[in-house]
């Protein structure tokens, strides 16, 4: 089993202990699982590492549905912050991703939030397939929020921007 692989397993089991609805533990996993593969895809789009950022997809808002709902503004706002300190304890765990890797890691949960600010091509990898996962889903979420037009960004680098 590769270390994404273990990853997964280390995220999904986390997720399935929240003591919640089975359909929003569900969703959760969906969100994750699907940023991750958004960023699997991204990155092989873009030259990155696919696990890397696979593994950041992973791991963005663990911490917050680990945390729990509802949730105070200075949670959410500062979730990938929290977030980033779950991910080194998460990486960690599954074993086989280097300091350097887990920093990087590290660094595009912390910055995920951000989605206004512009830092490194790893870190705007992950807030790209965020704000592209919610926009496939059509997620209110999106609607409110728009992140910056990052979603319809990202559809015209794939070639599926609206005609």
């Amino acid at each position: 089993m590769g270390r994404v692989e273990r990853l997964t397993d280390l995220v999904y089991g986390s997720l399935a202990a929240i003591k919640t609805e089975p359909t929003i533990v569900l969703r959760y996993m969906e969100h994750l699982g699907g940023v991750a593969l958004l960023c699997a895809l991204l990155a092989r789009k873009r030259g990155l590492d696919a696990e890397i950022c696979q593994a950041a997809g992973l791991l963005h808002d663990l911490w917050l549905y680990r945390k729990g709902f509802p949730i105070t503004p200075e949670e959410r706002k500062l979730h990938g912050e929290y977030g980033a300190v779950l991910a080194r304890e998460m990486t960690e765990r599954a074993g086989g991703f280097s300091e350097g890797e887990i920093q990087i890691i590290r660094a595009m949960v912390f910055n995920h939030n951000y989605k206004e600010e512009t830092h490194g091509e790893y870190d705007e990898l992950l807030k790209d397939a965020d704000a592209f996962a919610h926009l496939l889903t059509n997620s209110e979420y999106d609607k409110t929020y728009r992140y910056f037009g990052r979603g319809d960004r990202v559809l015209s680098e794939l070639g599926l921007a609206e005609t």
